[in-house]
C-alpha cells in the first residue's frame, strides 16, 4: 500500500504537480526494492532526464542509487548529465557526475576531457594542466590532439615556454585535425621567438603563411614577418653606422 502512495507521489512530482504530490504525506522517502524493482528506478531516471529536470534526475540518482546498488549503463548517464549540467552552467555538478565515470569505461577519456574543461575555466590552471597531461597519456586520436594542445597552451601561458614547444611538437607529430595543426606550428613559432630563435620563428610563421595562406593566423604571421624584417633591417642599418 504505501509503495503505491510512493509511486503516485513520484508520479504526480513528473508531471511538475508537486501541490497534489505535497499532499500525500506519511509515505516512505524511499523505494522499497522488494516490490519496485531496478527497471523502475532507471525508468524514473529515463523518464525525469527526457523531461529535461537536470535537478530531479540528479536527486533520484542520489537518493535512490544507494537503494539499487550499481547499476550497469549507469556510466553514460553519468556522463550525459555531466554535459547537461556543464551546458547549463553548473559546472560544480557536472564535475561531481563526470568523476562518477570510472577508469576503464569507454567514456572516462573524454569525462576526463570536460573535467579539465571546467578547471580550465575557473581558473584552476595548474590542476586543469595535470587533467590534460593524464587526457594525453590515455586518450587516443582527437582526445590525444585535445589533450596536447590545452596542455602546451597552458605550459605556454604560465610562462613555461621550453615545455610549451615541446607539447606543441608532440601535438604536431600526432596527426592532428588542420585547426590544430596551424595553431601548433603558429605557437611553436612564437615559441621559438620568445627563446630568441628568430630563424627558427621565422621558419614556423613562414610556413603558416605557405601551407594555409587562407586560415585565421595567416594575417598575424605576416604581421611577426614583417616586423622581424623591419627589425633586422632597422639592426643592420644602426650596425653599419
Amino acid at each position: 500500500g504505501d509503495q503505491c502512495g510512493f509511486l503516485a507521489r513520484e508520479i504526480y512530482l513528473l508531471l511538475k504537480r508537486p501541490d497534489e504530490a505535497g499532499r500525500l504525506a506519511g509515505l516512505p522517502a524511499l523505494p522499497d526494492t522488494t516490490r519496485l524493482p531496478r527497471a523502475l528506478y532507471l525508468s524514473f531516471v529515463d523518464q525525469y532526464r527526457r523531461s529535461g529536470d537536470l535537478a530531479a534526475v540528479d536527486r533520484v540518482l542520489q537518493q535512490w542509487g544507494p537503494v539499487y546498488g550499481p547499476l550497469a549503463g549507469l556510466e553514460a548517464l553519468q556522463y550525459a548529465m555531466g554535459e547537461a549540467f556543464l551546458r547549463a552552467g553548473d559546472a560544480t555538478a557536472a564535475e561531481e557526475h563526470l568523476r562518477l565515470v570510472p577508469p576503464g569505461d569507454s567514456l572516462y577519456v573524454p569525462a576526463l576531457l570536460l573535467i579539465a574543461l571546467v578547471q580550465d575555466r575557473r581558473g584552476e590552471r595548474e590542476s586543469a594542466l595535470e587533467t590534460y597531461r593524464r587526457v594525453t597519456a590515455l586518450g587516443p586520436g582527437p582526445y590525444r590532439a585535445r589533450g596536447l594542445a590545452r596542455t602546451a597552451d597552458l605550459e605556454f601561458q604560465l610562462g613555461r615556454v621550453r615545455e610549451a614547444l615541446a607539447s606543441y611538437e608532440r601535438l604536431l607529430q600526432s596527426s592532428p585535425p588542420r585547426d590544430e595543426e596551424v595553431w601548433a606550428v603558429y605557437q611553436a613559432g612564437n615559441c621559438h621567438l620568445l627563446l630568441g630563435e628568430s630563424e627558427s620563428a621565422k621558419e614556423r610563421y613562414a610556413t603558416v603563411a605557405k601551407l594555409w595562406p587562407r586560415s585565421f593566423w595567416a594575417p598575424f604571421v605576416k604581421e611577426r614577418l614583417e616586423e622581424m624584417a623591419w627589425r633586422a633591417q632597422w639592426t643592420g642599418g644602426n650596425a653599419a653606422q
